[in-house]
């Protein structure tokens, strides 16, 4: 069961205040809600955990590979950022491109591998999720639940062992809130069903969901409740 540990923890802010002193825990649950009020440094906390803080004192281990969800990313916001490139995908489809034009450049179709549907299935993907079908469309152009929709796939996507979910409900509409509790549809393709698997409840892997909001955080399945006062 992958697990993050912390062992003594403590953490000052530059002020020199102490936020956290010899804090102590395993988060060995499949589910892990780590709830507490605005300000109360589950933000902070969660960095610890993934060391993208450096601790005062004290230890985290990480068994397993661990990817944090945060607050939309200033860089999506303000860059040229496209949806493409943000999914890591921008390689593909541009050999795709250079294909259907033509090239019968060895290293386009290396590029490709096995993944000659990806445009349509992205697409198709893009749409399930509510967002603008062109991956090629810059993330600015996307509204704050659409930004936050398209962070969260990116993670459930991904190969992590552990999901650290900091505040995900904070920027989701009513549309992307839905998405998130609702149950797959059976008469779906598999790439559909992978798609909408995403949503908390029926994620299958291990994940600490940060939030203020616990209504949100009892109602994604979880096993064990942190409260932090």
């Amino acid at each position: 069961m992958p697990a993050i540990i912390i062992s003594n923890l403590s953490y000052q802010l530059d002020n020199g205040t102490t936020l956290f002193n010899n804090l102590s825990v395993s988060l060995t649950e499949h589910r892990t809600g780590l709830v507490g009020r605005n300000g109360s440094g589950k933000s902070i906390l969660a960095s610890l955990f993934t060391k993208d803080l450096v601790l005062t004192q004290g230890e985290v281990v990480l068994n397993g590979k661990v990817a944090i969800y945060r607050q939309i990313p200033s860089n999506l916001l303000h860059e040229s950022t496209t949806i493409a490139e943000f999914l890591q995908v921008d390689g593909i489809l541009s050999a795709l491109d250079h294909i259907e034009q033509g090239s019968c450049d060895l290293k386009w179709f290396e590029l490709v591998g096995e993944r000659w549907r990806l445009r349509r299935e992205l697409e198709a993907q893009l749409i399930q999720l509510g967002l603008p079908s062109d991956p090629n469309m810059a993330c600015a152009l996307l509204s704050g639940g659409q930004l936050a929709r398209l962070q969260l796939w990116q993670l459930f996507q991904s190969n992590a062992d552990v999901l650290i979910l900091d505040e995900p409900s904070n920027h989701l509409d009513r549309q992307a809130k839905q998405w998130l509790m609702d149950e797959p549809d059976n008469h779906l393709d598999l790439s559909s069903k992978a798609l909408l698997a995403n949503a908390l409840y029926h994620y299958q892997g291990a994940f600490i969901l940060v939030s203020h909001d616990e209504e949100f955080v009892h109602e994604s399945g979880i096993n064990r409740v942190l409260s932090l006062d």
